[in-house]
């Protein structure tokens, strides 16, 4: 059990940190929209909503509630996943989830939004701007829904 709560933390650690620094670069070398490759380009936005900067607004008490309702899920899921380790079931999905939302959760904190900047375009069709957190967030949603498909 000891092992795996090693795994579990080297595992958070690794996502958490790759976002952080992703978004430090992105903060610190993305001064104007940047065209990595036909597809990918690197622009730096601040997202004061949620994902797809959906609920996005420029009032400082919309965003705080907002902020709020996000941690709170983010404590709910700390609990979920605290339970399902003591149970000793894997919890490698839970921890990129929660490490993808705590990141996003201290740029909120830091910065006053979420520092996105990875665009993913074709021709007229754009996908929304996001980060690493929210590949990790999106990914670990995926795989605990395939695990809960698999139970059942």
């Amino acid at each position: 059990m000891k092992k795996k709560l090693i795994a579990y933390g080297v595992w958070f650690a690794a996502i958490f940190g790759i976002d952080r620094i992703a978004k430090w670069l992105a903060l610190h070398c993305i001064d104007h929209a940047y065209d990595a490759m036909p597809l990918l380009q690197f622009k730096l936005v601040l997202n004061r909503g949620i994902s797809w900067g959906m609920f996005h607004s420029e009032h400082d008490g919309f965003f705080t509630l907002l902020t709020l309702f996000i941690a709170s899920i983010v404590v709910v899921l700390m609990f979920y996943t605290f339970r399902k380790w003591r149970q000793n079931q894997y919890v490698f999905a839970e921890c990129a989830v929660l490490a993808g939302a705590m990141s996003n959760v201290l740029d909120r904190y830091l910065y006053g939004g979420v520092v996105d900047f990875i665009h993913v375009h074709i021709a007229n069709w754009s996908w929304p701007i996001f980060n690493i957190a929210d590949v990790a967030i999106v990914l670990g949603i995926l795989w605990i829904l395939w695990e809960q498909y698999k139970e059942s």
